[in-house]
């Protein structure tokens, strides 16, 4: 695409790069949610982080729900920027029993799957690399969380019809090919 956008959807060319960019709402209030400014707070999971590869149609569906801004600034956020960030590290899937602890420590149930899109928001590599590892305590997870719930289900609407896009995309170009070979 574009400057590292992906096909066809053009991302924000501008992104937030002072603090004072970084003003957003969460229910209608207007607030800071920058993880930097919450780190007397977050509490560090277990290392190594597991790095799980997110497929372009999947970034482009998370990266579109959250109407192609940061979730925790809520600048705009171009697509060569984009990071797909879990709101409860996805560290804990390496140790069983500290996934455990700290899912009962958030109030959330053990069955909470990191990988699912609940748990997935677009961040800014500024924001994302502020946050690490980290969780917020208990009762701001909660407020996100309910934002991240709300677009789960977007997520994966997006992600079907990309997907669809790209297999459709895939088969002109093979027989765009094949054309041409006679």
């Amino acid at each position: 695409g574009v400057d590292g956008e992906p096909p066809r959807r053009l991302a924000h060319r501008a992104h937030a790069k002072r603090p004072s960019d970084c003003a957003s709402t969460l229910g209608g209030a207007p607030h800071r949610v920058r993880p930097d400014a919450l780190d007397p707070h977050l509490t560090r999971a277990n290392e190594p982080m597991a790095k799980r590869k997110f497929t372009t149609p999947h970034r482009r569906a998370v990266w579109t729900a959250y109407g192609r801004r940061c979730f925790y600034c809520r600048g705009p956020l171009r697509w060569d920027d984009l990071r797909i960030d879990h709101l409860v590290p996805e560290s804990l899937s390496n140790d069983v029993d500290a996934r455990r602890a700290k899912l009962v420590e958030l109030g959330l149930p053990e069955t909470w799957d990191l990988q699912a899109n609940a748990n997935l928001v677009a961040a800014c590599d500024r924001c994302n690399g502020r946050k690490r590892d980290l969780t917020p305590p208990a009762n701001q997870l909660i407020l996100w969380i309910t934002e991240t719930r709300a677009k789960a289900q977007r997520i994966e609407e997006l992600l079907q019809e990309f997907e669809r896009e790209d297999r459709k995309d895939l088969l002109l170009a093979q027989l765009e090919t094949a054309r041409g070979r006679g």
